[in-house]
C-alpha cells in the first residue's frame, strides 16, 4: 500500500514537473514570436517609408519635368 502512495506521487511531482518545462518553453516561444513579428513589422514599416519617399522622389521629377 505504501508503494502505490510513493509511485503515485512521483507520477505527480514528474507531472508538475512537466507542467513547468512546458510552460517555460511556451513562455520562451511566445516571447520570441512576438520579437520575430515585432521586427519584421518595424522592417515592413521602414520599406513602406522607403518606397514613399522613392514614389515622391519620382513623383517631384515628373514634376520637374513637365
Amino acid at each position: 500500500m505504501a508503494e502505490n502512495n510513493i509511485e503515485g506521487l512521483k507520477g505527480k511531482t514528474l507531472s508538475k514537473f512537466l507542467a513547468k518545462v512546458v510552460h517555460f518553453l511556451l513562455t520562451i516561444y511566445t516571447i520570441h514570436d512576438f520579437a520575430i513579428k515585432q521586427s519584421f513589422t518595424l522592417f515592413l514599416s521602414e520599406y513602406a517609408g522607403i518606397t514613399k519617399q522613392i514614389a515622391a522622389k519620382k513623383h517631384c521629377w515628373i514634376l520637374y519635368i513637365k
